[in-house]
């Protein structure tokens, strides 16, 4: 037996659907005067130039478990070498860039 359950009226719904999305984006907006915000930097906002060289590609970005940012990336190194490169965030400035491996471009 199928029974029969009545719907709100088309405007009530898109009204109640309306509302609810506001209510989410609200409820999603952070305040940066709580206690509970937190920023990644000491200064939230300030930019801070990547390690990795204009000339560099596929730059990866990974936070460890211990909050370590690190970065890695693949640079070019004469005409037919690459290194893979890394370095480390520390608090508001990049360690020294350290080379993992290098290698021949392939052909």
């Amino acid at each position: 037996m199928t029974q029969y359950a009545p719907s709100l009226p088309r405007p009530l719904r898109l009204g109640g659907l309306l509302l609810a999305g506001m209510l989410v984006a609200l409820g999603c907006q952070s305040d940066p005067d709580s206690p509970t915000a937190t920023s990644a930097s000491p200064e939230a906002g300030t930019r801070l130039d990547g390690p990795a060289p204009a000339e560099s590609g596929q730059p990866h970005l990974h936070a460890g478990e211990d909050g370590t940012v690190w970065m890695s990336w693949v640079e070019p190194v004469g005409e037919d070498w690459h290194a893979l490169r890394y370095a480390t965030l520390d608090d508001t400035s990049w360690a020294a860039p350290r080379t993992v491996a290098r290698g021949a471009t392939g052909s």
